[in-house]
Protein backbone atom coordinates (compact mmCIF):
# COMPACT_ATOMS: atom_id res chain seq x y z
CA UNK A 1 0.00 0.00 0.00
CA UNK A 2 2.55 2.66 0.71
CA UNK A 3 4.62 1.66 -2.43
CA UNK A 4 0.79 2.00 -4.36
CA UNK A 5 0.73 5.88 -2.59
CA UNK A 6 4.14 6.57 -3.68
CA UNK A 7 3.24 5.61 -7.35
CA UNK A 8 0.52 7.84 -7.23
CA UNK A 9 2.55 10.67 -5.30
CA UNK A 10 5.15 10.39 -8.30
CA UNK A 11 2.67 10.22 -11.23
CA UNK A 12 1.04 13.39 -9.88
CA UNK A 13 4.18 15.21 -9.85
CA UNK A 14 5.17 13.74 -13.19
CA UNK A 15 1.11 15.20 -14.31
CA UNK A 16 1.63 18.20 -12.86
CA UNK A 17 6.06 18.68 -14.08
CA UNK A 18 4.38 17.78 -17.65
CA UNK A 19 1.55 19.98 -17.95
CA UNK A 20 3.97 22.58 -16.37
CA UNK A 21 6.27 22.38 -19.03
CA UNK A 22 3.51 21.70 -21.77
CA UNK A 23 1.90 25.30 -20.66
CA UNK A 24 5.07 27.04 -20.60
CA UNK A 25 6.13 25.52 -24.24
CA UNK A 26 2.53 27.05 -26.11
CA UNK A 27 3.13 30.31 -23.88
CA UNK A 28 3.95 33.55 -26.19
CA UNK A 29 5.41 36.44 -24.28
CA UNK A 30 3.54 39.63 -25.82
CA UNK A 31 5.60 42.38 -26.09
CA UNK A 32 3.63 45.63 -27.48
CA UNK A 33 6.43 48.71 -27.91
CA UNK A 34 5.16 51.94 -29.59
CA UNK A 35 4.85 55.55 -29.34
CA UNK A 36 1.88 57.85 -28.75
CA UNK A 37 2.26 61.37 -30.73
CA UNK A 38 0.48 63.89 -32.31
CA UNK A 39 0.99 64.28 -35.71
CA UNK A 40 0.10 66.31 -39.21
CA UNK A 41 -0.80 69.62 -39.69
CA UNK A 42 -4.19 69.55 -38.81
CA UNK A 43 -3.15 68.15 -34.83
CA UNK A 44 -0.36 70.46 -34.51
CA UNK A 45 -2.63 73.46 -35.98
CA UNK A 46 -5.68 72.67 -33.31
CA UNK A 47 -3.22 72.48 -30.42
CA UNK A 48 -1.86 75.96 -31.43
CA UNK A 49 -5.25 77.37 -31.64
CA UNK A 50 -5.91 75.88 -27.84
CA UNK A 51 -3.34 78.04 -26.52
CA UNK A 52 -4.31 81.71 -27.18
CA UNK A 53 -4.10 84.98 -25.66
CA UNK A 54 -7.11 85.40 -23.36
CA UNK A 55 -6.78 88.58 -21.95
CA UNK A 56 -4.86 91.80 -22.94
CA UNK A 57 -5.26 95.14 -21.35
CA UNK A 58 -3.44 98.22 -20.28
CA UNK A 59 -3.20 98.05 -16.53
CA UNK A 60 -1.42 101.42 -15.35
CA UNK A 61 0.08 104.34 -17.46
CA UNK A 62 1.57 108.05 -16.14
CA UNK A 63 1.69 109.22 -20.07
CA UNK A 64 0.69 112.41 -20.47
CA UNK A 65 0.72 113.06 -24.04
CA UNK A 66 -2.21 115.42 -25.32
CA UNK A 67 -3.15 116.19 -29.17
CA UNK A 68 -2.77 120.09 -30.37
CA UNK A 69 -6.49 120.09 -29.00
CA UNK A 70 -5.38 119.53 -25.02
CA UNK A 71 -7.28 115.74 -25.66
CA UNK A 72 -5.62 112.71 -24.62
CA UNK A 73 -3.67 110.54 -26.71
CA UNK A 74 -4.86 107.05 -26.49
CA UNK A 75 -2.77 103.94 -26.38
CA UNK A 76 -3.94 100.68 -28.19
CA UNK A 77 -4.19 97.04 -27.75
CA UNK A 78 -5.44 93.83 -29.98
CA UNK A 79 -5.57 90.48 -30.01
CA UNK A 80 -5.47 89.19 -33.28
CA UNK A 81 -8.90 86.91 -34.45
CA UNK A 82 -6.76 84.26 -34.10
CA UNK A 83 -5.52 84.86 -30.67
CA UNK A 84 -2.16 84.01 -31.36
CA UNK A 85 -0.42 87.87 -31.57
CA UNK A 86 -0.92 90.64 -29.33
CA UNK A 87 0.07 93.82 -30.75
CA UNK A 88 -0.12 97.22 -28.73
CA UNK A 89 0.81 100.66 -29.80
CA UNK A 90 2.16 103.05 -26.91
CA UNK A 91 1.76 106.89 -27.89
CA UNK A 92 1.13 108.32 -24.57
CA UNK A 93 4.34 109.01 -23.29
CA UNK A 94 6.12 112.33 -23.69
CA UNK A 95 8.41 112.81 -21.12
CA UNK A 96 11.10 111.19 -19.55
CA UNK A 97 10.71 108.24 -17.07
CA UNK A 98 6.94 107.96 -18.02
CA UNK A 99 5.67 104.64 -18.59
CA UNK A 100 3.03 102.31 -19.82
CA UNK A 101 2.24 98.77 -18.34
CA UNK A 102 -0.08 95.91 -20.49
CA UNK A 103 -0.92 92.71 -18.78
CA UNK A 104 -1.30 89.51 -21.03
CA UNK A 105 -3.07 86.08 -20.45
CA UNK A 106 -2.03 83.42 -22.10
CA UNK A 107 -4.57 80.37 -21.77
CA UNK A 108 -4.34 75.93 -22.59
CA UNK A 109 -7.61 74.72 -23.10
CA UNK A 110 -6.11 71.46 -24.57
CA UNK A 111 -5.93 68.25 -23.00
CA UNK A 112 -1.88 68.38 -23.20
CA UNK A 113 0.46 70.64 -21.47
CA UNK A 114 2.11 72.87 -23.45
CA UNK A 115 5.77 74.67 -23.58
CA UNK A 116 5.09 78.21 -24.94
CA UNK A 117 7.60 80.59 -26.65
CA UNK A 118 6.32 83.96 -26.99
CA UNK A 119 8.03 85.94 -29.30
CA UNK A 120 8.71 90.07 -28.70
CA UNK A 121 9.10 92.22 -31.61
CA UNK A 122 9.50 96.01 -31.91
CA UNK A 123 8.42 96.98 -35.39
CA UNK A 124 10.63 100.26 -35.03
CA UNK A 125 13.92 99.79 -33.54
CA UNK A 126 13.86 103.05 -31.16
CA UNK A 127 16.46 103.11 -27.72
CA UNK A 128 14.61 105.85 -26.64
CA UNK A 129 12.56 103.20 -25.04
CA UNK A 130 13.35 100.34 -22.34
CA UNK A 131 10.78 97.30 -21.86
CA UNK A 132 10.63 95.05 -19.77
CA UNK A 133 8.99 91.39 -19.22
CA UNK A 134 7.63 90.76 -15.19
CA UNK A 135 6.63 87.09 -14.76
CA UNK A 136 7.92 85.21 -17.44
CA UNK A 137 11.44 85.71 -19.21
CA UNK A 138 11.28 87.23 -22.40
CA UNK A 139 11.52 85.59 -25.25
CA UNK A 140 12.00 81.88 -23.53
CA UNK A 141 9.39 79.04 -23.33
CA UNK A 142 7.01 79.03 -20.03
CA UNK A 143 5.15 75.68 -19.35
CA UNK A 144 1.16 75.80 -19.01
CA UNK A 145 -0.58 72.73 -17.95
CA UNK A 146 -2.97 70.95 -19.30
CA UNK A 147 -6.75 71.90 -19.01
CA UNK A 148 -7.06 75.49 -18.78
CA UNK A 149 -3.71 76.26 -17.46
CA UNK A 150 -2.86 80.14 -17.46
CA UNK A 151 0.07 82.24 -17.38
CA UNK A 152 -0.07 86.10 -16.50
CA UNK A 153 2.61 88.44 -17.43
CA UNK A 154 3.08 92.00 -17.73
CA UNK A 155 5.28 93.96 -20.16
CA UNK A 156 6.36 97.49 -18.76
CA UNK A 157 7.97 99.69 -21.40
CA UNK A 158 9.68 103.64 -19.99
CA UNK A 159 10.30 106.49 -22.11
CA UNK A 160 14.34 106.74 -21.05
CA UNK A 161 15.56 110.14 -23.24
CA UNK A 162 13.68 112.34 -25.37
CA UNK A 163 14.34 111.90 -29.25
CA UNK A 164 16.31 114.26 -30.77
CA UNK A 165 14.68 115.18 -34.04
CA UNK A 166 11.89 117.36 -33.08
CA UNK A 167 9.50 115.47 -35.51
CA UNK A 168 9.40 112.19 -33.32
CA UNK A 169 6.45 110.67 -33.06
CA UNK A 170 6.55 108.84 -29.88
CA UNK A 171 5.30 105.53 -30.94
CA UNK A 172 6.07 102.51 -30.13
CA UNK A 173 4.67 99.50 -31.77
CA UNK A 174 4.91 96.33 -30.48
CA UNK A 175 3.76 92.29 -30.89
CA UNK A 176 3.92 89.40 -29.04
CA UNK A 177 3.36 86.05 -31.06
CA UNK A 178 3.05 82.57 -29.13
CA UNK A 179 4.08 79.51 -30.12
CA UNK A 180 3.11 76.23 -28.20
CA UNK A 181 4.09 72.84 -28.16
CA UNK A 182 3.35 69.57 -26.54
CA UNK A 183 5.30 69.19 -23.72
CA UNK A 184 5.95 65.68 -23.47
CA UNK A 185 7.93 66.31 -19.65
Amino acid sequence: MKKRNLVIVAFMLVAAMTIGVGYAALSVTLNVNGTASVSGADAAEEFQEDVYFSNAEKVKSTGTRTDNAGEAIVDTITISDDKRTASFEVKTLMGVNEYVEYTFTVKNDSTMAAAVTPTFTETNDDSAYKVEVMGIEKDAPFQLAANDGEQEFTVKITLEKMPTDSDKTYTLTFRINLDAVINNQ
